[in-house]
């Protein structure tokens, strides 16, 4: 089994798909609702969706909820990534 995608909420779509697409390499795919919905694709075609939260509602993750990456190095090692939440 192949995870298809994930879908993130945060109050910064726009800053946070930059920093997916600046540091893991994703490609920004569309971006959609004055900034409140971001589809980012990954090498291996992983799409990850970001969006804001409901109107007046905060992002919200429960403790100790992450996502990790691999991130290879320049020396061919993978390293393991983690983005908390």
């Amino acid at each position: 089994m192949k995870l298809n995608h994930l879908n993130l909420t945060t109050s910064e779509v726009a800053a946070l798909a930059g920093f997916f697409t600046s540091h893991f390499g994703f490609e920004l795919v569309a971006m959609r609702g004055r900034q409140a919905f971001a589809i980012l694709r990954g090498a291996d075609g992983f799409a990850l969706n970001l969006m804001t939260p409901g109107k007046g509602e905060p992002a919200v993750y429960p403790d100790g909820f992450h996502v990790g990456f691999f991130v290879g190095n320049p020396e061919g090692r993978d390293l393991g990534v983690a983005v908390v939440g």
